[in-house]
């Protein structure tokens, strides 16, 4: 298999998809290390990419051409760190501890000064009027 199809592989864009992302996050629910979670998500992309293109991908082949591309990997490694994603339990632990949860916004607890806008229109009538 050619290194232009890996990088194909490699190169779809798997966060923007929702189809993608669902069934990655119902398949990473069964991992128990990190090791495991990288390896099913590598499984997920070949599997996904061959059904949306077409093109057969053979996962040791791909798996062995990017360990032989750490430079593909740490971008990879950059958007994971970037979108962390956490448990329900990790999520209600960092509530609980008071720490920030990474890619919440802080909303202020300020109302705006601006007067609201009067109503223009007429008042329907009721069908009875």
């Amino acid at each position: 298999m050619s290194g232009q199809v890996f990088e194909s592989v490699d190169s779809f864009n798997y966060s923007e998809d929702p189809e993608f992302q669902f069934g990655l996050s119902s398949i990473l629910r069964h991992a128990q290390t990190k090791e495991q979670s990288n390896e099913l998500e590598l499984k997920a992309r070949c599997f996904y990419y061959t059904r949306k293109t077409g093109t057969p991908v053979d996962f040791e082949a791909y798996k062995s051409w990017k360990q032989a591309h750490p430079q593909a990997e740490e971008m990879e490694g950059d958007e994971n760190e970037t979108n962390p994603s956490f448990t329900y339990a990790e999520i209600i632990d960092m509530i609980q501890t008071g720490k920030d949860i990474p890619g919440i916004k802080d909303i202020p607890d300020t109302v705006l000064d601006v007067e609201a806008s009067t109503s223009t229109k007429e008042k329907r009538r009721k069908p009875w009027e």
